[in-house]
């Protein structure tokens, strides 16, 4: 049992801890940015629902922090394609 712990132990250690990304349409790779806006965006779709329905099924949902989350994770999504060298600020190419 211990030898089978240790052996998984190092398998992660190896490869790393496999996480589920969502994958970004431009580049076909797993991106934490985009992750983040889909659950900040279905976060804030939440909290409309659960304010307009005066629901308890999503509990007390603050819509304005939710909104600042998305602000912040549309922000890193879209400001990670931008490259600047100090004179020009370019979108990185597909």
């Amino acid at each position: 049992m211990i030898e089978r712990l240790k052996s998984l132990l190092n398998r992660l250690k190896d490869n790393g801890v496999p996480l589920v990304f969502f994958r970004d349409y431009a580049t076909g790779k797993p991106s934490i940015t985009f992750s983040m806006s889909v659950i900040s965006f279905v976060l804030c779709v939440c909290a409309v629902i659960a304010k307009v329905n005066n629901s308890k099924f999503f509990g007390d949902i603050d819509y304005s922090e939710c909104s600042n989350l998305l602000i912040i994770s549309l922000g890193a999504y879209i400001g990670r394609k931008f490259q600047s060298d100090g004179k020009t600020t370019t979108l990185e190419k597909e």
